[in-house]
């Protein structure tokens, strides 16, 4: 515990860093033997080392607050936002490259291809196998596009016509 009340003044930006912080701390410490390692008690000692450490960024909760209290305002302002700009092309490209990560931009690019895949009638395996992709994120595409009024099935008939 000594080595992780030590770094508790400078939080990590990313959860992940702090989760692979703790987990090495806990095998290094002796905690935890790497041998016996499994991931749902792993995470569960990673949170509590983070609430006793305040190892974790220290304005989560105040940012979450924040977010979940605001979080449909700025949703509907990214859209208005999007719709005014979406007949700019290069605008409107340029606006999700700098807005989204490559990584975010290519998961929402990865779950198009599913939804249209999904359209065409091709298998969900096949489509986790050729879009590198897990099987759940298929399958929620799917339960998405079993919505008759869903957003994804509009925006395919809209763009067939």
């Amino acid at each position: 515990m000594l080595l992780v009340t030590m770094f508790s003044e400078k939080p990590f930006l990313d959860v992940g860093v702090a989760f692979r912080f703790n987990l090495y701390l806990l095998i290094i410490t002796g905690i935890c033997p790497l041998t016996t390692l499994t991931l749902e008690p792993l995470y569960y000692l990673h949170l509590k080392l983070c609430q006793h450490s305040k190892i974790c960024y220290t304005n989560t909760r105040v940012h979450n607050n924040y977010m979940s209290n605001n979080a449909e305002n700025h949703k509907k302002e990214l859209i208005e936002v999007i719709y005014k700009i979406s007949r700019d092309k290069r605008l409107l490209g340029d606006f999700i490259n700098d807005i989204l990560t490559p990584r975010e931009f290519g998961i929402i690019s990865a779950r198009w291809q599913i939804a249209k895949r999904l359209e065409k009638g091709e298998r969900q395996r096949s489509i986790a196998d050729n879009l590198h992709v897990g099987i759940a994120t298929v399958t929620r595409g799917s339960v998405e596009m079993g919505k008759k009024d869903g957003g994804l099935r509009r925006t395919l008939k809209v763009i067939h016509k």
